[in-house]
């Protein structure tokens, strides 16, 4: 595990690094995995902190295991958003949604880097360290309880 960085409120930003040689240098393909951008979406983060769990309890015995683990280097983000999860709100501690807090690729539109919240700086440095191969998201959806009557 390593930390990119912390949130507005200080909690550290963690990632799970699973790959089958720590600390030694690779040319296998970076896959990212981010969840819970949203604080009150919370099932990205419970399905990341699943899969990892899985993936370190079942490499030595799962040959399907045991080939991701070989041939990617797995980033696990389980929670782009701890305060928003801690606070069980949306948005982080300013109350900024982050998914809209990252600048526009075709727009010149929050652009300003410096005004980004620390969890979009910190990933926005971690991801121009590393070319990641494919990157992917998860989103929780809320539906609203609905009385039957």
């Amino acid at each position: 595990m390593f930390s990119v960085g912390k949130s507005v409120s200080g909690f550290p930003l963690w990632v799970i690094g699973i790959l089958d040689k720590p600390r030694v240098e690779e040319p296998e393909p970076p896959f990212k995995f981010i969840g819970n951008v949203h604080g009150d979406e919370p099932v990205g983060r419970e399905l990341l902190i699943l899969l990892s769990n899985w993936i370190c309890n079942n490499h030595m015995k799962d040959p399907l295991v045991r080939l991701i683990a070989e041939n990617m280097h797995l980033h696990i983000f389980p929670s782009m958003n701890p305060d928003g999860y801690a606070l069980k709100r949306r948005g982080n501690e300013n109350n900024t949604v982050l998914n809209r807090d990252f600048p526009y690729q075709f727009f010149r539109m929050n652009n300003d880097e410096v005004a980004c919240q620390p969890e979009t700086r910190a990933i926005m440095s971690w991801v121009r360290q590393i070319p990641f191969t494919a990157s992917a998201s998860s989103n929780g959806i809320i539906f609203p309880i609905q009385s039957l009557n």
